[in-house]
């Protein structure tokens, strides 16, 4: 692991610290309410225009840290917002790297900084086997 890591118990504190606040006060960015979200209109609408413009896209879905993303499912209806996203690009032709779900990568918390950032070794581990000239 990198030297800008923390300990795994110093995470996972962090994170249940934060999940904490985001129930009683919902006053983080990473504590939105999925099932308040509008379907993600103005991205739809993004993707159609470059899509009509010939502009091929690649879209990356960075995963979660586990206790994290096991949160989200359990109390933000997040399998449903992940569901209409991934449907949303399958439809579209639209190729996907990554996934939210950290148990799809093989990742563990000690592959993440925080909550939602994974690290260098877990970026390495979500682009080995990509070939970069293919998206050129």
């Amino acid at each position: 692991m990198q030297n800008d890591s923390i300990t795994l118990d110093k995470l996972l504190k962090k994170v249940k610290n934060i999940l904490k606040e985001c129930d009683e006060k919902n006053s983080n960015t990473k504590c939105v309410k999925y099932s308040k979200l509008n379907n993600f209109k103005e991205v739809k609408y993004m993707f159609t225009y470059l899509k009509n413009k010939g502009v091929n896209i690649i879209v990356y879905l960075a995963p979660f840290e586990p206790t994290f993303y096991q949160h989200i499912v359990k109390y933000n209806n997040f399998t449903k917002y992940n569901n209409d996203i991934l449907e949303f690009l399958s439809k579209n032709n639209i190729e996907v790297i990554g996934s939210y779900n950290p148990e799809d990568l093989n990742l563990t918390s000690s592959y993440f900084l925080d909550s939602v950032h994974p690290n260098e070794d877990a970026i390495k581990l979500i682009f080995k086997n990509i070939e970069l000239g293919k998206f050129r």
